[in-house]
């Protein structure tokens, strides 16, 4: 009913009222018809006429009651519908981004003013058009792909491109009939070329503050570089001079060197804790988790540390409530953590008592959480104070005549370890109460190797920390010439008795045959690596040879060699260039039955390179110089020239029978000859050949060749002229 015009209804109501006077007219015609012989029945008929009249009337008047009502009903309705349409139209020209809806061939029926304006023409013009017909042919081809993939999946189906400068996100929805046959389709586009911009924007300046990030980590290895050399040096020095002065020196004298040690150690103390913040803000922190006797291991810190107690008049003590036995940690970033803890305890603690403390603790998840904590009586720490104390650089004296030293670096490092690890850390004090500080770890159970269960026997030789070492036959196993002469030089002046052979075969020949207290080992060498080595010795039947001390020696630095030593089984490494200081403690920990700790050469701290090595360093050469004389460093550097002759020998041979392996053995070979006398540049270059060739890379080794002489030559030029310059000046 709703769907017929008021025309219509009028026209229906008129034909009514014709004709209900039509069939008036002809009742009436009937009745004359019938003539005066009814004359006598025309009241009656009279009346039927009007009955028939009256009830046409008010049929007729319920008709057009009815029409009136369906005509008000039918203006009702237009007039919501006009309403619904313009709150619809309303919303969809507030939308700033383009909505429309397409028919099943494409078409446009309903759309809102931005589809307009991003489709550049009026709504007269764009009803009806072909939607693909307003973009290029390469979007439309797109975009009809995502249509009838729409349709097929029967989902939505979001989609970016751009388009005129715009970046577009795109949803399109497919519509079905109740036959479920395809019949329209709602498009939404939105322009987030704003956002997009903002998202490069800010992947720019991620990546602009990484790059300074990587700067400083870079300017801070080489500041390190730059400051420990001069430092290695000066500690070298003084070390020689109390040793060989010692009798000739006063106590002032000898007080002075001690303080000057002091120093320099205070100082390397600090660069090392730059580098260990660097490292953690770099996120570039790696555990190294190894299985742990726990106890032990805190009284043998406690041991170590009581000597800097005394000197403060301070009493340490341990204590440990329900031993967790062998557990899986980092030993050295945990030694570092309790190192700094009780350090700070001694520092503010003035004839008191410090405790280190070991015991479980209730806690959500998996695994045995355990707390560590180091008390003390000293000074105690302010309220205030304690939520700023892990932050980098605070201090809590920071004074102008401060009575207590520090960088203020040490907590906010503790801090990063501890969470690395897994943990939490915080503090409790009250000034002149002293303070309490704790962490806690979770510590998983492991499992000791079997070589680690058995140390060395009664016959090994017990060492505690200030005993000096018994003299010791000792295997010297290397194949470099120079780092031959310079270790059996200086293990024989510390008065230990050394037989040295160039190889692996001859080193596993020579235990079979002859009973040592501890073997050195470079781990790369030709016939049979040190690594190789050890573990042959390791399986050995004979309880002698399976704890026999063995220490890696190696000129390449970082976690792997160090892990692979610890893997093999060896109870000592160290890097080259070797310090005869780091050389003598590695031997007495090994020969006392310690465990490995990495030891990296300075100037190339894991995960940072050097940049622009210098030719010489001074401070190595000065070294061999004082320590071992004239006569034996005069010697080494005859040994260069020959090491020389042998290396170019055996690269030419090597690489005209494209034998990688021979390349890069060859390489490490001058490139740690090169670093027992400070070539650092030399040795750089031989690192790199040394990793053309374990990429295969033979023909750029070729093309190295003149560059590594001409660096080869240039090095011995600088070797000599110190010699000159340092036998000139006396």
């Amino acid at each position: 009913m709703d769907n017929i015009s008021l025309e219509v209804w009028l026209a229906i109501l008129l034909g009514m009222v014709l004709a209900w006077f039509s069939g008036v007219w002809r009742g009436r015609k009937g009745l004359a018809q019938q003539g005066g012989s009814r004359e006598g029945d025309l009241p009656a008929l009279q009346r039927s006429l009007e009955e028939q009249v009256a009830q046409r009337t008010t049929e007729l008047e319920l008709a057009n009651q009815q029409l009136l009502n369906e005509i008000h009903e039918h203006a009702r309705a237009e007039g919501e519908r006009l309403l619904h349409e313009k709150q619809v139209r309303a919303l969809l020209d507030a939308a700033h981004d383009p909505m429309f809806l397409l028919d099943a061939q494409g078409r446009f029926l309903v759309f809102n003013e931005a589809t307009c304006q991003r489709m550049n023409c009026r709504a007269d013009e764009l009803k009806g058009r072909y939607y693909l017909d307003h973009t290029t042919p390469q979007l439309s081809a797109q975009r009809q792909a995502y249509t009838e993939q729409a349709f097929r999946e029967r989902q939505t189906l979001l989609f970016e491109d751009e388009r005129d400068g715009y970046i577009l996100s795109n949803c399109i929805v497919p519509i079905f009939d109740e036959l479920g046959v395809p019949s329209h389709l709602c498009v939404y586009s939105r322009d987030i070329t704003k956002q997009k911009h903002s998202e490069r924007a800010l992947r720019e300046a991620k990546e602009a503050a990484e790059k300074a990030s990587r700067a400083k980590t870079v300017f801070l290895a080489t500041v390190s570089h730059e400051i420990r050399t001069p430092l290695n040096g000066i500690l070298g020095y003084s070390r020689l001079l109390e040793r060989l002065g010692s009798e000739n020196l006063s106590s002032d004298h000898v007080h002075g060197l001690k303080q000057l040690q002091k120093a320099c150690r205070s100082l390397l103390t600090l660069i090392n804790q730059i580098l260990d913040l660097s490292k953690i803000e770099a996120s570039r922190i790696e555990l190294v988790c190894e299985p742990l006797r726990i106890k032990p291991f805190l009284e043998e810190i406690v041991q170590l540390f009581s000597s800097q107690a005394k000197e403060q008049g301070n009493v340490i003590d341990f204590s440990c409530q329900d031993d967790p036995g062998v557990v899986l940690v980092d030993r050295v970033k945990l030694q570092q953590i309790i190192f700094n803890l009780l350090g700070n305890a001694n520092q503010f603690t003035q004839e008191g008592e410090i405790e280190l403390r070991l015991y479980p603790v209730a806690g959500e998840g998996e695994g045995r959480r355990y707390c560590f904590s180091v008390s003390d009586t000293g000074v105690g720490i302010a309220e205030e104070e304690q939520a700023q104390l892990f932050e980098l650089f605070h201090q809590l004296d920071n004074t102008p005549s401060r009575h207590y030293s520090g960088s203020g670096l040490g907590l906010a490092i503790c801090k990063g370890l501890v969470e690395k690890m897994g943990g939490t850390i915080g503090v409790d004090s009250r000034p002149g109460e002293g303070s309490f500080f704790h962490f806690t770890l979770v510590l998983d159970e492991g499992v000791m190797p079997a070589e680690s269960l058995s140390r060395p026997s009664s016959a090994r030789i017990a060492l505690d920390e200030k005993a000096s070492l018994a003299a010791l036959d000792i295997l010297l196993i290397e194949d470099d010439p120079i780092s031959q002469q310079f270790l059996e030089d200086w293990l024989t002046r510390e008065g230990h008795r050394v037989s040295v052979v160039e190889n692996g075969r001859l080193g596993l020949s020579m235990l079979t045959d002859r009973r040592f207290d501890l073997v050195l080992t470079d781990l790369r060498m030709p016939t049979l690596d040190g690594i190789t080595l050890t573990r042959q010795v390791r399986a050995s039947p004979d309880p002698f040879l399976s704890e026999l001390p063995i220490i890696g020696v190696t000129a390449d630095v970082g976690q792997e060699p160090f892990q692979l030593c610890q893997e093999a089984g060896m109870s000592g490494f160290i890097p080259k260039p070797i310090d005869p200081t780091q050389l003598m403690e590695t031997i007495r920990q090994a020969m006392a039955g310690g465990r490995m700790v990495p030891l990296f050469r300075p100037c190339l701290q894991e995960g940072m390179e050097r940049e622009g090595p210098e030719l010489l360093d001074g401070a190595v050469v000065e070294a061999i110089y004082l320590s071992l004389g004239r006569k034996v460093l005069e010697g080494i550097l005859k040994k260069l020239d020959q090491t020389k002759e042998r290396t170019f020998r055996e690269l030419e041979s090597s690489l005209v029978k494209g034998d990688s392996q021979g390349v890069q053995d060859a390489a490490h070979l001058l490139k740690g000859a090169a670093l027992h006398l400070g070539l650092l540049a030399l040795a750089d270059q031989a690192e790199t050949v040394e990793k053309m060739a374990d990429a295969n890379e033979l023909q750029r080794v070729q093309d190295q060749i003149p560059a590594l002489k001409a660096l080869f030559e240039r090095s011995n030029r600088a070797l000599q002229e110190w010699q000159m310059e340092r036998e000139g000046g006396g």
